[in-house]
């Protein structure tokens, strides 16, 4: 039931061109479009987009995720196999009408508030979780079976249709309709190449015993989705109504770039690991496995720290030179705030799924709960300064959250906790000196030159101070 060497680097590849495509595909097209926008008519979408981008949690996270773990132990086919995903699928159904009932009564509330923009956006963005509902199963096949060459060029090729139509709407003139387009035409035929893919249909009506049996787990994995999800949109709303509409444009334009980021080097990372653990333990290998995760979390700081650290450093004149200075005015500082987050997002990028594969979902839905009070008590305050106070709070939040994970692992199930950190700050620390030595030589070289010499000094830098990267990563591969 293991993987090979071959085959694993295979699958990582194309994860790596899957979510390059699902998350970073859609921001670049962002980026395209938001070029031809002003900032008041991205942060008119942006406020009706922030509910919506929210409860897909519950399909995208919540639904996908369990139809990869209830079948991790069945071969393909068995008659429980099926039931197991029928029950789902009219899980998602009914989540998909409950969730499109309360957006509608958000976007009719925004109406009556005197924001028709963002009233009519949202009744139209209702679309969207009705194509996710119907789709969230058969995807969710596609990556219990590791079908991930599928999925990437599904996704491909949804974010080149989709892409093309948004960028068609802002020549022609539509404003922040053009996002709109973009969200529910890429809704749309994502859930129709899915159940194309997979040919799957539901093999009855609803079976309410199976349904009761399987909602404990989903709501465990959704409510922790849904809680770690929610502090950005809370973040996006209270930025529009605090500060305008321009505000919540460069918010959202920094949200974009740190999750083009994180697509690039943490989500291949964190795509796969759910799966592999998951099959870890259908072979009776129970609870967290502690050196896999380390290896794991060693590669995930080397892939990640020199984008983090470098987008810090460098994210001004680069949002100059794609934006304009209108928008890089306002998003940058966001941008190098939220840059701040890359370790805490590295290690999650690990642990989050390694605890659910491992049934301890419920340990990283408390990490949630704290991280979202948290920010709700720093944020507020911070609201009477400025959108970066804001943004900091968030910052502070998480770290302090991720702080209490360790703890309690390190205290629960003796977890390394000092390793875990360590696994990843070495990476970090290795790209914030070469960070600090490329901006004290820009004088010097310039402003060109600079990232490219960072980049590739960095895994010289790394081999000195960490030996055996290289030789992580392999295993990690191998053993994960």
């Amino acid at each position: 039931m293991g993987l090979s060497l071959g085959r694993l680097g295979r699958q990582a590849g194309w994860s790596l061109i899957l979510q390059l495509a699902r998350i970073g595909g859609n921001a670049a097209v962002f980026l395209i479009v938001a070029r031809l926008l002003s900032l008041e008519e991205i942060g008119t979408f942006a406020l009706a987009f922030a509910p919506v981008r929210w409860t897909q949690a519950v399909h995208k996270s919540g639904i996908v995720e369990s139809v990869v773990i209830t079948g991790r132990a069945l071969p393909a086919g068995a008659t429980r196999d099926r039931h197991t995903e029928t029950a789902l699928f009219w899980l998602s159904v009914a989540a998909a009408l409950m969730l499109a009932g309360c957006l509608a009564l958000v976007s009719i509330c925004a109406l009556l508030l005197n924001a028709p923009g963002v009233g009519l956006m949202g009744l139209a963005l209702l679309a969207v979780p009705f194509a996710n509902g119907v789709s969230a199963v058969p995807e969710g096949v596609l990556l219990r079976q590791m079908r991930v060459r599928a999925l990437a060029l599904r996704t491909v090729a949804v974010q080149l249709l989709s892409g093309g139509a948004a960028i068609g709407l802002a020549l022609a003139g539509s404003g922040g309709w053009a996002l709109v387009g973009f969200a529910i035409v890429s809704a749309a035929l994502n859930a129709m190449i899915c159940i194309g893919l997979t040919g799957w249909r539901p093999a009855g009506g609803p079976d309410r015993a199976v349904m009761r049996q399987l909602a404990p787990g989903l709501l465990a994995i959704s409510g922790r989705a849904l809680l770690s999800t929610a502090v950005l949109p809370a973040l996006q709303i209270g930025i529009g109504l605090g500060f305008g509409m321009p505000a919540a444009g460069g918010f959202q334009i920094a949200q974009r770039v740190f999750r083009l980021i994180d697509a690039i080097c943490l989500a291949p990372v964190r795509l796969l690991i759910l799966p592999l653990m998951a099959q870890r333990r259908a072979l009776a290998e129970q609870g967290l496995n502690v050196p896999a995760t380390l290896r794991a979390l060693r590669v995930a700081g080397a892939l990640s720290a020199p984008l983090f650290v470098g987008t810090l450093v460098f994210a001004g004149d680069a949002l100059h030179w794609l934006l304009g200075a209108t928008a890089a005015q306002a998003a940058t500082p966001i941008v190098q705030l939220l840059c701040l987050l890359g370790a805490n997002a590295a290690i999650m990028a690990v642990l989050g799924p390694a605890l659910t594969a491992a049934g301890q979902a419920g340990l990283t839905l408390q990490r949630v709960a704290l991280m979202l009070a948290v920010t709700i008590a720093l944020a507020l305050p911070a609201a009477g300064l400025s959108v970066n106070a804001m943004v900091l709070a968030y910052v502070a939040a998480s770290y302090t959250a991720l702080t209490w994970l360790l703890l309690r692992l390190r205290r629960g199930a003796g977890f390394p906790a000092g390793p875990c950190c360590a696994a990843v700050a070495l990476p970090y620390m290795a790209a914030a000196v070469l960070g600090l030595a490329a901006t004290a030589g820009t004088d010097q070289l310039g402003s060109g030159a600079t990232p490219a010499l960072m980049l590739l000094a960095y895994p010289l830098l790394l081999a000195l101070v960490a030996p055996g990267a290289v030789s992580d990563l392999r295993l990690a591969l191998t053993r994960a």
